[in-house]
């Protein structure tokens, strides 16, 4: 059972070249504050060389709320407003470890709006794309947004709000046909405590042992430990 889901890493740096990583997925799955979370991660934690990038031309809020966690964590945040302007601030950010991209909520059935947010990836095989998709999701809704995000260069699938689900058996299924292995899950609302590295164990685990979300196991696979959470307050 633990062979047939797809398990990739967390972020992987350290090979002397500016990591990319794009976030990407429907309305409402958390990407802004899972880009918080990881950003505080790798430039608190990991001390590395973080900066911030934005698509969400849609919402301004998303904008300022980003713009509050870059402030508090000392990161740059830049605001893209089209594919030509990615390009030259991914050009600016070489000298970065690692640049986190937050992108605008997309409906998986407005292929038109998806269409506009692939144009930001044509020819860009550098970034590395999470597709997020709510552990909340519907069997049938989830398969129809991996399928529709298709036509974006999609490479880890990342799982959002485990603490919200009733149930994980569709989370192993989409695991399982979409063959894109899983990078992170997400617990709850908390920056930056709310975030793990994704396992096959601890899916199998939270599908054989949960009940409801107050049974929610806490012991996921962080960064450096089984034990503890991928993030701790400094």
């Amino acid at each position: 059972m633990l062979k047939l889901v797809p398990i990739g890493e967390g972020l992987q740096l350290g090979d002397g070249r500016t990591k990319a990583v794009a976030f990407v997925g429907p309305t409402g799955v958390g990407k802004t504050t899972t880009v918080a979370k990881l950003a505080s991660h790798f430039a608190l934690v990991e001390k590395k060389r973080v900066a911030l990038v934005t698509i969400d031309t849609y919402r301004v809020a998303s904008a300022e709320q980003l713009q509050t966690y870059a402030r508090l964590i000392g990161i740059p945040l830049d605001v893209v407003l089209g594919p030509a302007a990615l390009g030259k601030l991914l050009e600016k950010h070489r000298d970065k470890d690692l640049v986190l991209i937050d992108t605008a909520g997309r409906s998986q059935r407005n292929q038109e709006h998806l269409r506009e947010l692939a144009s930001f990836f044509q020819g860009r095989h550098a970034i590395e794309t999470h597709l997020l998709v709510a552990a909340t999701t519907k069997d049938g809704e989830m398969e129809e947004t991996i399928e529709s995000f298709g036509c974006i260069p999609i490479r880890r699938l990342l799982l959002t709000k485990l603490d919200e689900a009733l149930s994980f058996g569709n989370l192993f299924n989409q695991a399982v046909c979409a063959k894109k292995p899983l990078s992170y899950f997400t617990t709850g609302q908390k920056v930056p405590e709310d975030i793990e590295v994704a396992s096959a164990e601890r899916l199998i685990d939270l599908i054989l042992r949960f009940s409801g979300p107050q049974d929610l196991p806490r012991e996921g696979r962080g960064y450096g430990s089984s034990r503890k959470p991928a993030f701790s307050h400094h």
